[in-house]
This record gives structure tokens, C-alpha cells and sequence, in this order.
């Protein structure tokens, strides 16, 4: 009988040793495993897209809350064309204010949200695709801008929305990327002064021969999951996703959880190039998305559940839509 108690006494302690022993490993495992936040202005790298290290380094060091000040834009004259889409003026396409207009029109208003994704926003006036929607009809949301002298630039202008200077990158893990930074480009063989072309490039490429100009260089950027941006700020419900990054869109997309978003609009820029256009729609269409309206230059991607009258407002003339849009009064000062 004493021998059978020392047993099963021999055995609790052998079991508590071994369980203890187990959980030591584990959590040591863990920690050698989980990196540490990094110091100060560090770039987080190869951080998950919800690593919470990489989501408090953009809120604190990335990340420019939105602005108080009135609006300090270049001339009222140019604000104005380009929140009427000075694209259109300028004779290119104009998707981004059919976005929005499909948006005001078409969205169920306990749907609306009036909030955007601008990826590549550059200065935030030149051909801005979000000022409209931001001054003149209220609306917020996010602005992405990898290029530093352009994102500074941008501060300037005090716009309505969350700044962010950030890559968005081509992988679900935060990395660094090297950037084409263009202050000017060539047109003809005439240097024009123009919002930069930037783009992200291979590691083992040097600039293209077109874009060697005066202030063209290349720079490194910190680049992170789009998932991670919204999460930065909890804004994970969307009418309108713009995406101009001269490139990678397809990658960028491919990235982003669907589950865990709500978006009802894509804008994405598919630069003419052969075949992107046939797999982008391959890609929305399975994300639950309708191919609405394409050009050469940009594509304009709609939950397939507000196409009931889509066809019917569309058919509206562009110009008669922006008639009745040169008669609003700005919101916002």
C-alpha cells in the first residue's frame, strides 16, 4: 500500500517537473521568437500586417492627424478645377469623380460611410482624387504617400484626413523598398515641374533614362500592409479605395484581408499594360466586385450588390454631372 502512495506521489512530482519544463521551453521558445519593439525611429521590419508594434510605430511616427487649418492650396482657381476633376479638364479620365458620384447616388445612406483610401496622393492637390469628395462634400478618410518631399508638401496643404508617409507594400509584412523620387520629367524633351511620377523599383535597377533629371534620385522607403494603415486608425469601413502606385497594384490588393474590410468602391490604375486589366477584374470579380467602367488608364471596380441602377445613372453624361457639381459651395474652409 505504501509502495502504491510513493508511486503515484513519484509520479504527480515527475508530471509537475515535466510540465513545468515544458512550459519553460515554451515561453522561451516565444520570446526568441516574438521580436522585440524596436527603439525610438527604428523601422519595424518583417512585422506581421496586425503586429501591434508595427500599427503603434505608425500612429506615433507615420502618421499626421487631420488638419485644423483652413485649406492652403496653390490658388482657388486651380482648387477648383481640380476638385471638379482636373483630370477630365486636362483630358484624361475621370474615374475618381465617378466614384465619388456613385457613391453619393448609389450607396444606401445606412451604408455611406464618406470616408477614402487615397494610395499615392502625392502633393495633395495636383490631380488629387480625394479634395473633392473631402472639401466640397465632407467627407475623410486616409491619405498614403511613400515620397517624403512630396508627403511634406502635402502637411502643407492642411487637408481633412489622415496623413501617412508610408510604402504600400507588395508583401502581408512591413519591409523596405527603394523608391524613384521624380521632381521633375520629361515631356518631349521639355522639363516640366510636376507632382513626381514615383514608383517603387527593383533592387538591381537604376533610374530609367527618362526620368534622368535634375532631382531624381533614389531613396529607400518604409513600406507595410495596407491592412495595417487602417488598422493604424481603426477605419476598416470605406466607399471609395483609390490606388495609383505606378505599378504594383495587383500585388498591393492581393495583400489586403477582404474579410476583415468593408470597402464598396475600387479605383485602380492599371497603366494599359497587357493582361493587368483581365486579371485585376479576375481578381475583384472573385472579391465580390463588378467591373464598371474602364479606360487606358483606370478601372473602376463596384460591389456587385449596388448594381441595380448603376447602369442607369452612368448613363448620365459626364459633363452633366459635373454641372451639377460646379454649384456646390464647399463644406470645409
Amino acid at each position: 500500500m505504501r509502495l502504491r502512495t510513493l508511486k503515484k506521489r513519484n509520479f504527480r512530482y515527475v508530471f509537475i517537473v515535466t510540465s513545468l519544463t515544458l512550459l519553460f521551453l515554451f515561453i522561451r521558445n516565444y520570446h526568441n521568437n516574438v521580436k522585440p519593439c524596436p527603439n525610438s525611429t527604428e523601422w519595424p521590419l518583417d512585422r506581421d500586417m496586425d503586429d501591434m508594434c508595427l500599427i503603434n510605430y505608425i500612429r506615433k511616427y507615420r502618421m499626421e492627424l487631420p488638419s485644423q487649418l483652413p485649406y492652403n492650396m496653390s490658388s482657388e482657381s486651380m482648387n477648383r478645377a481640380s476638385t471638379i476633376m482636373s483630370s477630365q479638364l486636362m483630358g484624361m479620365d475621370h474615374f475618381w469623380t465617378d466614384a465619388v458620384f456613385f457613391a453619393e447616388k448609389m450607396i444606401p445612406e445606412e451604408k455611406r460611410t464618406k470616408r477614402f483610401f487615397e494610395c499615392g496622393a502625392s502633393n495633395g492637390e495636383f490631380m488629387s482624387q480625394t479634395y473633392f469628395a473631402e472639401r466640397f462634400l465632407g467627407w475623410t478618410g486616409m491619405l498614403v504617400e511613400a515620397d517624403m518631399y512630396y508627403f511634406n508638401i502635402m502637411k502643407e496643404k492642411h487637408r481633412k484626413a489622415y496623413q501617412f508617409s508610408l510604402c504600400a507594400s507588395t508583401s502581408t509584412k512591413s519591409n523596405k523598398a527603394t523608391f524613384l523620387h521624380v521632381e521633375k520629367w520629361r515631356n518631349n524633351g521639355t522639363e516640366l515641374f510636376v507632382p513626381g511620377n514615383g514608383q517603387i523599383m527593383d533592387e538591381d535597377k537604376d533610374i530609367p533614362d527618362g526620368f534622368k533629371t535634375d532631382g531624381t534620385k533614389l531613396v529607400d522607403v518604409f513600406c507595410v500592409p495596407i491592412y495595417s494603415i487602417m488598422k493604424a486608425i481603426n477605419m476598416l469601413s470605406l466607399d471609395i479605395f483609390f490606388l495609383d502606385v505606378e505599378g504594383p497594384e495587383l500585388e498591393i490588393l492581393k495583400t489586403i484581408p477582404f474579410e476583415k474590410i468593408d470597402v464598396s468602391i475600387f479605383v485602380v490604375e492599371h497603366n494599359n499594360v497587357s493582361g493587368k486589366l483581365k486579371k485585376l477584374e479576375e481578381f475583384f470579380s472573385e472579391k465580390g466586385y463588378f467591373l464598371q467602367e474602364s479606360s487606358v488608364i483606370d478601372s473602376l471596380f463596384i460591389r456587385k450588390e449596388y448594381l441595380g441602377n448603376a447602369k442607369e445613372e452612368f448613363s448620365k453624361l459626364f459633363y452633366a454631372r459635373l454641372y451639377e457639381w460646379l454649384s456646390i459651395s464647399p463644406i470645409r474652409d
